[in-house]
């Protein structure tokens, strides 16, 4: 089960390496495999699948680094600091505080170095 999802638009899917299988929402077919590129004909499937959003698991975002303050709306408090790289433990206390819907983070394509 996925803990969130991933808004994709097209010009920043392409070229970018998917860093696990992308299927078919139902028919489970894999649109593009995992480490492989983005392709045009990948990227012109989403769109005839109206696909505005890509299941992120928690293995997709350990890593990755804030790009924002998250912030508790509701109290003020900073959860995380822009630039903080994003660890399973912060990951949790994030879902525990249950107080963020969505934030975002830079996307790094650590194959391509």
């Amino acid at each position: 089960m996925g803990i969130g999802a991933l808004e994709r638009v097209a010009q920043r899917c392409r070229e970018q390496r998917a860093t696990r299988d992308i299927k078919d929402p139902k028919t489970k077919d894999v649109i593009v495999r995992k480490n492989r590129k983005f392709t045009r004909a990948a990227i012109k499937r989403f769109q005839e699948l109206n696909l505005k959003t890509l299941p992120l698991e928690e293995e997709d975002i350990v890593g990755c680094v804030v790009a924002h303050d998250i912030v508790d709306k509701s109290t003020g408090e900073v959860l995380a600091e822009v630039n903080e790289t994003l660890t399973k433990e912060k990951l949790d206390a994030l879902a525990e505080a249950g107080a963020v819907k969505n934030f975002k983070v830079f996307f790094i394509d650590n194959l391509n170095v």
